[in-house]
């Protein structure tokens, strides 16, 4: 996983553009947080407005009265950028570019912690965390989990 992240952060991923060589590019940092809501269709009641019952991890905007997703993805971006201008090889899970078809997110979370020197959690105090939240405990039990970890610190 460590190279197929060093060799995709190169290349344009889906929503992601190519990020710039860095000094570092062996010194990866995994930035994790609430930049994508999901698709929370299946999980309402089938009488429920998705517009109005379905929660958010974005930012509430009081000028317009809507949610700005994009703020929190950009809060991400640019800390993985100062990051980056530093030489850390930083990204988030999108710039690698896993379908996930191929890789579910809470397994890419684990999986990219796992090839990363350092995770960074960011969980912005704005709308519903859960799903970082879910990530976090998943990823901090499978890096306890391995005989490194055991014992006392």
């Amino acid at each position: 996983m460590r190279q197929r992240i060093i060799d995709n952060l190169p290349r344009a991923a889906g929503d992601s553009d190519a990020l710039a060589p860095v000094r570092r590019e062996q010194f990866l940092v995994y930035l994790m947080g609430p930049y994508r809501t999901f698709d929370v269709d299946a999980l309402l009641p089938a009488d429920a407005d998705v517009k109005t019952d379905a929660p958010s991890f974005a930012t509430w905007d009081e000028t317009t009265g809507e949610y700005a997703e994009d703020d929190v993805l950009r809060l991400l971006q640019e800390t993985r950028d100062c990051l980056r201008d530093r030489g850390f090889n930083a990204f988030l899970a999108i710039d690698v570019g896993i379908p996930l078809d191929e890789m579910n997110a809470a397994t890419q979370s684990i999986a990219l912690a796992q090839a990363s020197n350092a995770t960074i959690f960011i969980a912005p105090q704005v709308g519903d965390n859960l799903g970082v939240g879910i990530e976090v405990g998943s990823v901090l039990e499978d890096l306890l989990s391995t005989t490194g970890m055991q014992g006392p610190a």
